[in-house]
């Protein structure tokens, strides 16, 4: 007999909830989706890419234990990949075990798939088609299963190189971050027709994303995928453009942007404690942001 869904309803409508990728740099934001949560703040329109898709299929789960656990503790586990793995096929992060192994009921990191698949939110993963450079979202009827779902989490968050390419219904996927919106899925919320929005950023206000330092290893690893060498060339410039834009919405009055103060990790740290104490970070910065995400929400 299946339990009854313990998932609530979305609080939250006119507004969107936005949530960039950045590898381990997400166990920061972490603390900002833990702090959502346990509010019982619940958008009804969620969109992530890479990292991002973790913390939104986590959030529409309404999970922070996992939104935690998988920006930290589960970067001790020894089965999170290696150059040793890299040379055997399976990427120097393993992601076939990190996004498709361990969330299932047996696994370290248990998904809740039935409050996802009962939580009427709707939500957005981006991932990149390497075939045309196209940027690919997935909803709730493309992620109907557990297997669906974090298939396509893979993909979104598959960085190139150093994990093996994706494959969904037969098209080749890589990190939803090489596409239009250079990190941040600002398109699909904005196409999705909301006009106002709470971005949850990993990089420091001052962040520009320079020109790509090594184009000609790009070119001799993808030569039979153009849009990809493009994409990869090009992509600090629709991020950069990207950020203009929400720094234009947040002027307007139209966007949150939720920006860490300081960014203690990289994408891919591995020093568990240096990743509770970023966590720590974020989760302070988060309570003490509260009250004026809070406003701009109308909930006070």
């Amino acid at each position: 007999m299946e339990l009854a869904s313990t998932a609530q309803h979305s609080n939250i409508t006119d507004t969107a909830l936005v949530l960039e990728g950045g590898g381990m740099r997400a166990s920061y934001t972490a603390g900002l989706v833990v702090s959502l949560l346990e509010q019982n703040i619940l958008f009804d329109f969620v969109a992530g890419i890479s990292a991002g898709s973790t913390l939104a299929v986590n959030y529409v789960a309404q999970d922070p234990l996992r939104t935690r656990r998988s920006f930290v503790e589960f970067a001790g586990d020894p089965r999170l990949g290696s150059w040793w793995t890299w040379l055997q096929g399976h990427g120097v992060l393993n992601s076939k075990y990190i996004y498709e192994d361990s969330c299932r009921s047996e696994g370290v990191l248990p998904f809740d798939f039935q409050v996802y698949r009962d939580n009427p939110a709707q939500i957005q993963l981006g991932g990149f088609k390497m075939a045309t450079g196209e940027t690919v979202w997935w909803d709730k009827e493309a992620t109907s299963t557990e297997a669906a779902l974090m298939r396509r989490v893979r993909a979104s968050s598959t960085i190139p190189i150093l994990m093996p390419k994706v494959n969904v219904n037969g098209e080749l996927f890589l990190d939803g971050a090489f596409g239009i919106d250079g990190g941040v899925p600002l398109s699909t919320a904005l196409e999705h027709g909301y006009e106002k929005l709470l971005v949850v950023m990993t990089r420091e206000e001052s962040y520009w994303k320079d020109k790509q330092r090594f184009e000609p290893v790009i070119r001799s690893w993808f030569p039979r995928y153009p849009a990809v060498i493009d994409a990869m060339l090009t992509r600090h410039e629709r991020y950069n453009e990207t950020k203009e834009k929400l720094f234009e919405l947040r002027d307007q009055g139209k966007a949150y942007l939720f920006i860490p103060e300081v960014m203690p990790v990289s994408s891919g740290t591995r020093d568990l404690r240096l990743l509770r104490e970023t966590y720590e970070r974020g989760y302070r910065q988060a309570q003490r942001e509260l009250p004026a995400i809070q406003e701009f929400l109308d909930l006070r």
